[in-house]
């Protein structure tokens, strides 16, 4: 794939080429809006690539997972439209992405950032213009929701769906290798589902077996009790510097994360965001632990249940059905703790 003004990690760009061997033309433009630009200072994983909690292979970032989408869904129609409203789908991510609806009190939809992203293109003046050399509606591009390849309902499998599956599962979880990512995509096909919508689907039950014991795998990251504990932690950290006026609302869907990390480290809670970074272990209690940094959260369940031919992979898969069973059914500790005090002293 060749190398953009962007600037992207040859690291990021061979994982993009297993969608798309290169980019397409009429999309390098819109790459280079400021709304785009903004994304590559935001982490798809919600922060979680600041806490030693997790350990990703490189920063991954929502300008990436965007870039990625759009591939996905160029590779399957060679529609423009819909190719750039999956590209154009999370401009109005904030800093720590899902972090925001956590703060929102939106743990189960985690819908509660998306709200902005229509009023934030119609005054994208770059985008605006973009448009208007080619011939394209704002309001072609505006809701990537009514294009079914590039998104869809849950449990179906969509390019944003897949696209942060393989992600996850390569960069966050390392349970995914770069082959398994090209045999996944290779077996990729435009299938028809129950409601007689177009969905990605696959053409063979191992290869959807493949895909659906590793989209499983991503699933319990985030349903585990580390990443509910990192999410709630630095929300609570943001709440409260909102509290202190030391940021807005605003800010969130301003910055990108250097700066709002910036300005954490230079307020009150630089030493509660410190033990964020240095976490290395979250415990699970089934009463509240009084005395404690605890958190009781139900989370989005983020499972696929994905065609293969004209079924769902839990039709004719007993060890698919099972695994996207144990996500569905899943029962975590009903608390997750850290001491955080203990933890300063040890630091």
């Amino acid at each position: 794939m060749k190398q953009l003004t962007t600037n992207i990690d040859t690291r990021i760009l061979t994982y993009l080429s297993i969608f798309e061997e290169e980019i397409p033309d009429f999309l390098k433009d819109y790459l280079e809006i400021k709304e785009m630009k903004r994304l590559k200072g935001i982490g798809l994983f919600c922060g979680c690539d600041y806490t030693r909690l997790f350990n990703c292979r490189f920063f991954y970032s929502r300008f990436d997972h965007s870039l990625g989408v759009a591939l996905i869904i160029w590779h399957f129609t060679h529609d423009k439209k819909q190719t750039l409203a999956g590209l154009l789908h999370d401009v109005s991510s904030p800093v720590f992405s899902h972090v925001v609806d956590f703060l929102n009190n939106d743990h189960m939809t985690q819908e509660s950032t998306e709200k902005s992203n229509q009023e934030i293109l119609s005054n994208a003046h770059e985008l605006l213009a973009l448009l208007a050399r080619d011939q394209i509606r704002l309001e072609d591009v505006m809701d990537y929701k009514k294009y079914p390849v590039a998104d869809n309902e849950k449990p179906q499998l969509s390019a944003d769906r897949l696209e942060y599956m393989l992600s996850t599962g390569y960069i966050l979880g390392h349970h995914l290798t770069l082959e398994e990512i090209k045999t996944i995509y290779q077996d990729l096909t435009l299938l028809t589902d129950e409601h007689g919508r177009t969905e990605i689907g696959f053409q063979t039950i191992k290869t959807a077996e493949l895909f659906t014991q590793n989209a499983c795998r991503a699933a319990k990251i985030y349903l585990s009790n580390e990443d509910k504990l990192a999410l709630q932690l630095l929300a609570d950290i943001m709440k409260k510097m909102m509290q202190d006026h030391d940021v807005t609302m605003e800010d969130f869907y301003q910055l990108t994360e250097a700066e709002m990390i910036a300005l954490i480290e230079n307020s009150p809670y630089h030493s509660i965001y410190r033990c964020f970074q240095e976490l290395e272990e979250v415990k699970g209690s089934d009463k509240e632990m009084t005395g404690k940094y605890c958190v009781h959260i139900d989370v989005k369940k983020r499972y696929v249940d994905p065609l293969v031919k004209n079924q769902r992979i839990s039709k004719v898969s007993a060890q698919a059905k099972a695994w996207i069973d144990e996500i569905r059914f899943e029962q975590r500790t009903p608390y997750a703790y850290i001491d955080l005090e203990d933890f300063r002293n040890d630091h």
